[in-house]
């Protein structure tokens, strides 16, 4: 029986891989399987061993549609963050309110305040 060859990417294909995936691989555990024919690189199909190949039932539960119980939980769970959110929102604004009125200065304390007194320069001083 002779070897069946396939190209880079038709391997590719068959092993579920990238064809970038393949070519570094033809360095190392794919070399004995790889020869050229024409100027291209073929690899001979005995070499999907090395693959693991997805099975039938394992595609099935990949592609398996959600599940309505999931998505209600999930909802539920987005409902309990917009409230912590909210309330969240609610504490900054309070704080900023608080840090506004900690900052702005009363009447007393302004009044209370000694004038600054304006220093004349050296020169200003030596020419009286």
């Amino acid at each position: 029986m002779q070897p069946t060859y396939a190209t880079v990417k038709e391997f590719a294909e068959q092993a579920g891989v990238t064809t970038q995936a393949i070519y570094k691989r033809m360095k190392t555990d794919l070399q004995p399987y790889v020869t050229t024919i024409n100027a291209i690189k073929m690899i001979n199909n005995d070499a999907l061993k090395h693959f693991e190949v997805l099975k039938p039932d394992v595609l099935q539960k990949v592609k398996q549609p959600f599940n309505n119980d999931i998505v209600a939980k999930l909802y539920d769970q987005l409902a309990i963050k917009d409230e912590q959110i909210k309330a969240l929102n609610e504490h900054i604004k309070k704080q900023d309110e608080w840090l506004l009125n900690f900052k702005q200065p009363t009447e007393t304390t302004e009044t209370n305040q000694p004038e600054m007194i304006e220093k004349k320069s050296f020169w200003e001083r030596f020419k009286k």
